[in-house]
């Protein structure tokens, strides 16, 4: 048996874990890399990879720095300030908080702007006790990708497909030039997560207590340090200017804010690592792991080649373009999205012309069909940073399929229409 077939049962065994909760999901997300090692689908450098990837440093320094913003009454002050709008509704600060993501993740991307807005998530659960943070996180995490699919700065595909786009057909992307479909989509999204998705957010974990995330407690009774409190908005204001210039990269940025937050002692370093959520690390660490063991054991290639061969022999442009789309959403599910735009891009181009659609049309279907994907907690590392709400992978799937067949489909509907299919 190949190492690709080997790779994708391991995968697929440890997704059926993964739903139905038999051991926990960091146990059998590094059991998952130590399988790809011990079967010989790849070595140890490439299945704990992810543990040096730099969405990894991301959610590590962003969970630091939340610690330490909690801990002060930051991120209290913060969520009072956000609560000044939500006319005492749950729903109206799913809006806000929602909407606010998605815009911060137009203008400066949405791998920085999600954590960024779980932390004021923490601080309105601290400020009034009678919001969940499980109906908060996950709307959060959905507003950052209908935000980040609006520019080409807000999600890496964009950018990966512009560049791909440049180099075969000699035209990429604009900044706006996805705004057409991503605006529209991103407006009904964030409608549908308000009106619909609230509901059936509360109807699936409803009676599930809520994990202690370490400082909310806490900072509810704490007498406040001003030392402590204005060093931590301080840090957080740098840390929102650092994302928005891009000086550097965006874990690199989260990595300084959250040194500094030990190196002033808002929070020593004990308690920084002692309210470290490392079943979240550890699992968001393995399964990039596990996704990069599947991207170099050429399983991703043998699923994309096995449907490019089907379709370029029988497709019509509009199948073509709407199974490349469908695909696109699928692979993007578990492994990372910015992969599959590279995986797929290039090798469907010429096959495209072929049956003649355009490569404008089938770049637009494969970038967002990557980019709108949230059924899975590996869809993004941002989406698997709200584990630390309480929810189980199952949660996603439930909440999120719904969704997924909705952008689909407007995806599919609207795309022909703002870029002819004809090549």
């Amino acid at each position: 048996m190949n190492t690709a077939l080997i790779s994708l049962i391991i995968m697929g065994v440890c997704i059926i874990f993964f739903v139905t909760d038999v051991f926990p999901s960091a146990t059998i997300a590094l059991l998952g890399c130590v399988a790809m090692v011990v079967f010989g689908v790849c070595g140890i450098d490439v299945a704990f990879s992810g543990f040096v990837h730099s969405i990894t440093i991301l959610v590590f320094s962003m969970f630091i720095i939340s610690s330490a913003i909690l801990s002060s009454g930051a991120a209290k002050l913060i969520g009072a300030f956000v609560l000044r709008f939500a006319k005492n509704s749950e729903r109206m600060v799913v809006l806000i908080v929602t909407t606010l993501s998605a815009l911060l993740s137009a203008a400066i991307g949405n791998g920085a702007a999600v954590p960024m807005m779980l932390t004021i998530c923490y601080g309105i659960v601290a400020a009034e006790k009678k919001y969940r943070l499980m109906n908060l996180a996950i709307p959060v995490a959905f507003g950052g990708i209908f935000g980040g699919a609006c520019t080409l700065v807000g999600s890496a595909p964009q950018l990966s497909a512009s560049g791909i786009l440049q180099q075969i057909t000699g035209t990429g992307l604009g900044m706006f030039t996805i705004s057409k479909i991503g605006v529209p989509i991103a407006v009904l999204g964030i409608l549908y997560v308000t009106l619909i998705g609230y509901p059936i957010g509360k109807r699936i974990w409803s009676n599930r207590e809520e994990p202690e995330i370490s400082g909310i407690g806490a900072c509810a009774h704490q007498q406040v340090n001003k030392r402590k409190l204005y060093t931590a908005l301080a840090i957080f204001a740098l840390l929102i200017i650092l994302f928005v210039v891009q000086l550097f990269d965006v874990a690199v940025s989260a990595a300084i804010c959250a040194l500094l937050c030990i190196l002033t002692g808002t929070i020593s370093q004990k308690d920084a690592f002692s309210d470290m959520k490392w079943d979240i690390v550890i699992w968001l660490a393995s399964v990039m792991g596990l996704a990069k063991a599947l991207t170099v054991s050429g399983a991703t290639d043998l699923i994309a080649d096995s449907v490019l061969g089907v379709l370029a022999r029988n497709a019509s442009p509009f199948i073509f373009f709407a199974a490349m789309t469908l695909l696109a959403m699928i692979i993007s599910n578990f492994i990372a999205n910015t992969t599959t735009v590279i995986i797929l891009l290039p090798i469907s181009i010429p096959l495209a012309a072929a049956v003649g659609l355009s490569p404008m049309a089938l770049a637009m279907g494969i970038t967002m069909g990557a980019s709108l994907t949230f059924a899975t907690p590996l869809a993004n590392g941002f989406i698997g940073m709200t584990l630390s709400a309480g929810y189980r992978f199952r949660d996603y799937v439930r909440y999120g399929v719904l969704p997924s067949l909705l952008t689909y489909v407007a995806l599919i509907g609207v795309t022909p229409l703002l870029f002819p299919l004809a090549g």
